[in-house]
């Protein structure tokens, strides 16, 4: 078995998905590392353009926020870290 790409630990969960988001459907093979818990390809394709089309939203040009929108994500990122101490 492959160690994690992260940890180097020998412990890893297969599980089987199917890709959704663009409906090819193909089926991949994921290994989470019982470790770090971190969660990666068992085998990563040779030609990723298929899974990211020109619509990819990382290829989309940056628009940076606003200084109104930038305060409010810092104070729901607070928020989120307070909520989750309590939990």
């Amino acid at each position: 078995m492959e160690k994690c790409k992260f940890c180097g630990s020998s412990e890893q969960l297969e599980f089987n998905a199917k890709e959704q988001m663009f409906g090819i459907g193909e089926a991949f093979v994921y290994k989470e590392c019982k470790s770090c818990g971190s969660l990666q390809l068992a085998t990563v394709p040779s030609d990723m353009s298929p899974y990211y089309s020109g619509g990819y939203y990382s290829f989309q040009e940056l628009v940076p926020s606003s200084s109104l929108k930038n305060l409010f994500k810092t104070l729901r990122l607070k928020l989120s870290f307070k909520w989750k101490k309590r939990i």
